[in-house]
């Protein structure tokens, strides 16, 4: 239950099984890319929250395990929200009707009016771009943290090579 009450069904597959921490459980899901350990992916996230999480280890091999797995789990978490907030505009449509009625309680007309999802989808893709933009998952936000490709991949080697000698470069 949240704060004002409880939480509508889409929040409700994204709030539940947590741990007394706030932690996400998990389920193991063993994957390694390049020799670097994927973490296992939330119990919490539905398929779409998973492509994500997949994507994410796979791709940005700049991510830290460790210290970027809250803001991963998070963009994972709104990606499988914003999931469940189109599923639910495809089932509906996308406007809704609201009754038009007098200060006395007499129904005199229908209001034709936006799905309340489309506003949650552009709030949760918002907050996607942001949250892809700090993590560097874009080319404008790799660029701004100097994080070309082709540069990063050269570091790596380095790095690898440095410590196959044992020294770090």
């Amino acid at each position: 239950m949240g704060k004002r009450g409880p939480l509508p069904g889409s929040m409700r597959l994204v709030a539940q099984n947590r741990t007394s921490s706030g932690v996400p459980d998990t389920e193991v899901l063993p994957a390694e890319v390049n020799g670097r350990p994927i973490p296992p992916v939330p119990t919490s996230l539905g398929s779409a929250g998973r492509a994500m999480w997949q994507q994410t280890w796979t791709n940005a091999t700049w991510l830290s395990p460790t210290l970027d797995l809250w803001a991963v789990s998070q963009l994972c978490e709104i990606v499988e929200e914003r999931a469940v907030y189109q599923e639910l505009l495809e089932e509906s449509g996308p406007v809704v009707t609201e009754a038009i009625v007098t200060p006395v309680g007499h129904v005199v007309g229908e209001r034709v009016l936006m799905h309340p999802a489309e506003q949650a989808i552009r709030r949760a893709e918002r907050r996607i771009g942001e949250l892809a933009a700090e993590l560097g998952l874009s080319p404008k936000s790799r660029a701004r943290f100097g994080l070309d490709l082709v540069e990063l991949e050269q570091r790596k080697e380095s790095l690898m090579a440095g410590r196959r000698k044992g020294t770090t470069a």
